[in-house]
């Protein structure tokens, strides 16, 4: 099982199966906060843990959380697939999920 660097990585792997360029728009964490569109007072509290998970991620403090585990092995008894292999077993899902969110969610093409 391969682990991935960035979001590039991933989307390199998936332009490549799905044959349509998919473009990663990697933003701050702080962005997260801003893009909720409102007053910071009034943003539930669940969503500032999530920006500062996503900071310690980023930052190392929580670099563990890419390591690659032997999970599937252990509860399906079988290895997992690789993002490749995903990709490839759900194309048309992603061609049209990527079809329909072209436009509104920048993924490219």
């Amino acid at each position: 099982m391969q682990n991935y660097r960035d979001a590039t990585e991933i989307t390199q792997i998936l332009s490549q199966v799905t044959q349509t360029k998919v473009v990663a728009d990697v933003q701050p964490v702080a962005q997260f906060i801003i893009d909720l569109g409102q007053d910071p007072k009034t943003i539930d509290p669940y969503f500032f843990s999530v920006a500062e998970t996503c900071e310690q991620i980023e930052d190392g403090r929580m670099s563990y959380i890419g390591d690659v585990k032997d999970d599937i092995q252990i509860l399906l008894h079988r290895k997992g697939l690789s993002l490749t292999q995903w990709a490839q077993n759900h194309k048309s899902e992603l061609l049209k999920q990527l079809d329909q969110d072209k436009e509104s969610m920048n993924w490219g093409g």
